[in-house]
């Protein structure tokens, strides 16, 4: 260390050295190399663990790390312990000699924050009951247990009960590292493993507790009159001081993360800023259990982890999960330094009798303790069996805790003399700490297996198949595609198999019993998770047989656990993907913990249900106060030119300015009712003593009035402040009164009874207080925003479970073998989900405002994340330099920021425009105005059918309010088109590509019915019907055939892009399902497909696949190889083998591909006098591209033309707080399919148009 000495500061002195410096460094004490020494050896450590892991890695070693790293620790203490042999290494294990409060509050945060923080927080909380019970309760009476037996046996030690305590409350604290590391390494019971963790958190708050009050009472620092008070006082800081700080720093750091986006640096410095002030604070300021409060952090923000950005979380985790290694490796070596440095040096023979006796001592005890609290553990929570309890029994290592309070003791002042305390403290906990961990950590494997708990489940066994199956698929393809490449197509495949080839790790191979006679052998073999076979007595063959309904519910219930574990990797891959709200991901992640916590029960829609029907009190408030008052919300007066009245405006039109106004309004009355006790208290001829008080505040108040008033009739204008509210006159009355009583005071009256006059007035000015009472519409805008905050949450949990089932099905095949069990779960998910999308759509027929705000936050968040892979992929093909796309990166997170505060209620747009956001009647001007012109608007009652199957086509129906029910069934004639025409039956349902199963689900706003049908002129083969009362337009058949005429272009038709409309549709199906493109987003599918163009002609007969194709999909009808002649119906893609296709025509059905060009396609030039199918196909490509770029363009500017907007909502007269359909009285005719409601649309010329045909 650097020393700095001060030279005396003397005249003389300062005369006599005038040529030296004031300070100097001392050369003797410049720096000490044992203190380099310290930070050297921690490396070394770190590497040493690092070395330690590798060897166990290779040589496959049973034996737990912490064990060898303890055992390495014991041989370095031995060596520097000697001074013969080496006294130079004494110096390097210094670190192992610094004060145990050190090692405790450097390490200790780090070794309880990374497990709580990691621990499963909805099994925690549901174990949590158990885990008090053991370790609260459980560590009492282990404790004296422990004492008891001591006392007794150990007799040379003259111990009395409280040293005896004092020694159990030492030697019982747990740190099953080990045990926990076995556990999650052979995948057992997330119960057990979190019991043995979960004890160990708080049994160390426990034994620390038990540490500081013996330690006190032995000490002396207590007076007995005072010792009951004491240990009050100290239960009450460490049990509830503790866990109560701890949650109030979690919901601290919580919300200071919730304030950063993407910043891992920040977030990471949070959770350790928050670990270590959280145990500081607490132990050293506050007085409280440290251990406690950094546990109830960690559990605080591992269950409100969404806080973390999504991008961050996992960085966060592993950053954790290096401090725990980095911590356990240093102490375990610590540990074992300590121990035969010091703990060994002062010992006896008879210690070493002692240190056995104790260590089966605390096994028996800890037994019996478990045994004790068997009865009551066992029916709570999770329960307990008896091989978990024997496995928490020997899980029970002792560790760093106990280590350093034996330490503490052997260094306290006042023990430290006494050679039967200190010593005898540390030497046999630090015995039991080296036994506890060699032979308990080593023979936990052992004991598992004998137990049988390390047996691998069916579930998990059947997964890895299904992994191993995938990769080899994956395997398969890599290579044949890989043969093409001609600078690869020479090498040795064989080879290549072989050393891609990876082995199941959980084969297991069927041996018969060889006691077993084979022909008497007539039983049930199990050869895999589900297939069971019965050998015949005869011929000896394996004859497959049904499961048993044991097998049967045992193979369900394994497989629903896992589509419970599939949906909750959807909901936070949703959340990853910023499609879900933070709230929503949590509740959704808890409903299906809590489904998995119950057998045979999946998600179900009645469990979300409470979050769509809003109960309570803000339904109940909002509806009492608009009945009492009449009013919904108050009507602002328009915000006037003049800035200096804009601002007094702004302050006269804000809730919270209101809400000052009524908190001071309350004060008042405070002030009121006390001056109103005070006048009738006091007597004449008393003196007041507060009369100036209640001056001074008369005068505040008045002025304060004053105040408000000038600022509501600037800000609002006189008209609106007098003639609008007439009840603003009560204040004006109040100003008034206020007036009149300063100045009777003014006067100096003597007279008490003018006195107690001028005090009724003070006391009358309380009527303002019926003010707040006519202000209450004013907040029913806030009660509506609450009650809109709590229907986005529910709408946004119903779409996010969905979603998160469309996903678990596309995948459950290959998650359930057994063709009965996959029937059944499939048909519970399916209807499930139909339920869900039902009560999303009525939802959205009752709360449009909430729906559309959802849907433009998840719309908003997906191109977004389509920005931002498109950026990283031009920053790795080097497009972009890293400093720009850093920048451009900034941009997008900010953006993303911006969505957390989005509105929860937008207000539908005109139905008008609802029609140009249908792709393929936006893109042109033109279209839209036709539509405009000729579309109808019709009203359905509930209940009542739009079109029904095998009908005739009868137009388009675009749905514009409420929700429809399609249902299909499958019929032969249907089925054997499809299989042998390849005619794609006309509905909107594409979930079952097969078409042979009956299918049902709801649609709402936004859905396009009929598209198909116009096209093909073929009949329907689903049934639409109302759900709810429904509006839509109508555009009929003899308009649609008109437009599919008029507007046609060389490259680009109406015809051709309804295709591209129903190919899309058809391909988001396709391909969420084919292999090549499972791991696609639906985003990322979406946006490949949305490049797609359908040519038409005579020309495209034939289409050769061009390099620039990069897939075809057969949407309607069969194509052919042209060279091998093999055919391909609807809705299958064409091989990249092939390389031309002959599209099949018949009379009755024209066939029809999806050409899906690579991204940079429709860059290539274009020459406009080359008449070839290359470029022809290019102009397809390119028209499609253009018309999708200006229709984008297109929407920007209408966005900007908020002018226009304003103006097409009043030539609609339609307003943007009301429904937009008013009730029609259509005709009743027989054309009107019985009664449909008709409505013609008046052509809609307006600015707005214009100005779109300028620009």
């Amino acid at each position: 260390m650097l020393r700095l000495i001060t030279v005396p500061k003397s005249l003389a002195d300062i005369g006599s050295n005038q040529g030296e410096e004031h300070t100097k460094l001392c050369e003797d004490d410049i720096f000490d190399p044992n203190n380099l020494r310290i930070l050297l050896v921690l490396i070394l450590m770190i590497a040493y663990g690092a070395f330690i892991r590798t060897v166990i890695k290779i040589f496959e070693l049973k034996i737990p790390y912490t064990v060898l790293l303890m055992l390495s620790g014991l041989l370095i203490g031995c060596l520097s312990n000697n001074a013969h042999l080496c006294e130079y290494m004494y110096t390097f294990t210094a670190i192992a000699r610094i004060p145990p409060k050190i090692i405790l509050f450097a390490f200790l945060p780090i070794l309880i924050f990374e497990s709580a923080f990691s621990i499963t927080p909805h099994t925690f909380m549901r174990s949590v009951v158990q885990i008090v019970i053991i370790a609260l309760v459980g560590m009492i009476i282990t404790t004296f247990m422990t004492a008891l037996i001591i006392q007794s046996f150990f007799v040379s030690y003259k111990w009395n009960f409280i040293t005896a305590s004092f020694f159990g409350s030492i030697i019982s604290a747990t740190d099953p590292v080990a045990v926990v590391a076995i556990l999650r390494e052979l995948g057992a019971s997330e119960m057990l493993t979190v019991m043995i963790e979960g004890e160990s958190l708080l049994n160390d708050g426990v034994a620390i507790l038990l540490y500081d009050i013996l330690e006190s009472i032995i000490t002396c620092q207590v007076d007995e009159a005072d010792l009951v008070s004491f240990i009050l006082l100290k239960t009450c800081q460490i049990t509830l001081g503790g866990p109560v700080f701890g949650f109030v720093t979690g919901k601290l750091a919580v919300w200071a993360l919730s304030l950063i986006f993407n910043d891992a640096t920040v977030e990471i410095t949070i959770t350790l800023v928050a670990t270590y002030l959280t145990y500081y604070i607490g132990e050293d300021i506050l007085g409280v259990s440290g251990v406690m409060a950094v546990v109830v952090l960690g559990i605080t923000m591992g269950s409100e982890r969404t806080s973390i950005s999504p991008e961050v979380e996992n960085f966060v985790h592993h950053f954790w999960e290096m401090l725990g290694y980095y911590a356990n490796t240093i102490l375990f070596m610590i540990v074992g330094i300590v121990i035969t440095e010091t703990a060994i040096t002062k010992i006896e023979p008879e210690d070493c009798i002692y240190l056995f006796l104790l260590y089966i001592t605390i096994n028996i005890v800890r037994f019996l303790m478990l045994l004790l609290m068997f009865p009551f553990v066992s029916r709570i929570g999770y329960g307990l069996t008896w091989q978990n309890m024997i496995v928490m029994m020997w899980g029970g290592i002792r560790g760093a805790i106990g280590m350093c309070l034996a330490l503490d003791v052997y260094d306290n002042e006042h023990l430290c003399q006494e050679s039967n305390i200190g010593p005898k403290f540390l030497f046999h906990t630090a015995g039991i700490v080296f036994l506890t961990v060699v032979l308990n950590g080593t023979t936990t494997n052992l004991l598992l297996n004998t137990l049988k708990l390390s047996e691998i489940p069916a579930g998990r066994i059947q997964d890895m198949a299904n992994a191993i199956k995938q990769l080899e698929l994956a395997q398969f393809r890599t290579v044949g595609m890989l043969k093409h490449d001609r600078f690869l197509s020479c090498a040795d495949w064989g080879s290549v198999y072989g050393y891609t080839t990876i082995v199941n790790p959980y084969n297991r191979t069927i041996k018969p019993d060889p006691h077993i006679r084979r022909a008497l052998s007539l039983v049930s073999v199990r050869l895999g998770s589900d297939d069971h076979f019965t050998e015949c007595p005869e011929c000896h063959a394996m004859v497959k047989n049904a499961p048993t309904t044991q097998e049967y519910m045992v193979m369900t219930e394994e497989a629903r656990v896992r589509i419970l574990k599939a949906l909750k990797v959807s909901f936070w891959r949703q959340f990853e993907h910023g499609v879900l709200v933070e709230m929503a991901v949590l509740q959704l992640v808890n409903i299906a913990s809590e489904a998995e916590d119950k057998p045979f029960r999946l998600v179900e829609a009645h469990d979300l249900r409470k979050f769509w029907h809003i109960e309570g009190c803000l339904p109940w408030v909002k509806n009492t106060f608009a009945k009492a008052f009449g009013l919904e919300s108050e009507i602002f007066p328009r915000r006037p030119r003049n800035i200096f009245r804009r601002g007094m405006w702004f302050l006269a039109t804000r809730t919270w300015f209101e809400a000052v106004i009524i908190l001071v309004i309350f004060v008042q009355m405070i002030l009121a009712i006390w001056e109103t006790a005070y006048v009738f208290r006091e007597k004449k001829g008393n003196s007041d003593q507060y009369e100036h008080v209640f001056l001074g505040l008369s005068v505040f108040f008045n002025v304060f009035y004053v105040i408000e008033a000038l600022i509501k009739i600037i800000g609002r204008g006189p008209r609106d402040y007098f003639c609008e509210h007439k009840l603003n006159w009560l204040d004006i009355a109040v100003i008034f009164l206020g007036i009149a009583e300063i100045y009777l005071y003014s006067l100096k009256v003597d007279q008490q009874s003018a006195l107690i006059f001028v005090k009724v007035f003070r006391v009358a000015r309380a009527v303002r207080l019926l003010k707040p009472l006519v202000l209450v519409p004013r907040f029913i805008p806030l009660l509506d925003r609450k009650i809109h905050t709590k229907l986005f949450l529910g709408y946004d949990i119903g779409k996010g479970f969905v979603t998160a089932v469309d996903d678990v099905i596309k995948f459950l095949p290959q998650m359930v073998d057994h063709p009965k069990v996959l029937q059944k779960l499939k048909h519970a998910l399916m209807r499930e989900r139909l339920e869900t999308v039902r009560e999303m759509g009525i939802m959205e027929k009752e709360n449009p405002g909430i729906a559309i705000a959802v849907k433009t936050r998840h719309a908003s968040r997906a191109v977004l994340n389509q920005m931002r892979e498109n950026l990283m992929e031009l920053k790795a093909d080097g497009l972009v330099d890293a400093k720009e796309c850093d920048l451009l990166l900034v941009r997008l997170e900010e953006n993303m920021k911006r969505l957390w505060k989005t509105p929860p209620s937008i207000a539908p747009a005109p139905s008008e425009l609802l029609l140009q956001n249908i792709s393929w009647i936006g893109e042109r001007n033109e279209t839209v105005e036709f539509f405009r012109e000729h579309a109808q608007l019709l009203s359905f009652s509930f209940n009542e059918i739009i079109c029904r199957a095998d009908s005739k086509p009868t137009g388009i129906y675009i749905i514009t309010s409420g929700m429809v029910k399609i249902n299909y069934v499958p019929t032969s004639e249907v089925i054997d088109d499809f299989e042998t025409v390849g005619e794609l039956p006309c509905m909107e349902l594409f979930r079952d590509l097969s078409f042979r199963h009956k299918e049902d689900d709801f649609f709402s706003t936004g859905t396009v019915i009929g598209e198909q049908s116009v096209l093909t002129d073929q009949r329907r083969a689903a049934t639409v019907k109302c759900e709810t009362s429904v509006i839509t337009y109508h555009i009929s058949m003899p308009v649609m055939k008109q437009a599919l005429r008029d507007f046609k272009t060389d490259h680009k038709s109406l015809e051709s892009s309804m295709w591209k409309a129903v190919g899309i549709r058809l391909a988001m199906a396709v391909f969420k399902k084919h292999p090549n493109y499972a791991t696609w987003s639906v985003d990322k599918i979406r946006f490949y497909v949305e490049r797609s163009c359908v040519p038409l002609g005579e020309q495209y007969d034939s289409i050769i696949i061009y390099e620039y194709i990069s897939d075809i999909l057969v949407i309607q009808g069969r194509v052919k190889d042209s060279f091998s002649e093999e055919v391909f119906f609807a809705s299958q893609l064409i091989p990249r083998g092939v390389s031309e296709i002959t599209l099949i025509h018949t009379s009755k059905l024209k066939t029809r591909v999806l050409i899906i060009p690579f991204e940079d396609a429709w860059e290539n030039e274009i020459d406009a006098q080359d008449t070839s199918q290359f470029m022809s196909l290019l102009k397809f490509i390119h028209a499609s591209c253009k018309l999708e770029t200006d229709r984008k363009s297109d929407g920007l500017a209408r966005r900007r033309t908020r002018g226009s907007l304003r103006s097409l909502r009043k030539r609609s007269n339609v307003k943007a707080k009301v429904k937009r359909h008013p009730p029609v009285t259509p005709k009743s005719s027989e054309a009107n399919h019985g009664g449909l409601k008709k409505k013609s649309l008046k052509n809609v010329k307006s600015r707005y148009a214009k100005e779109k045909q300028e620009k």
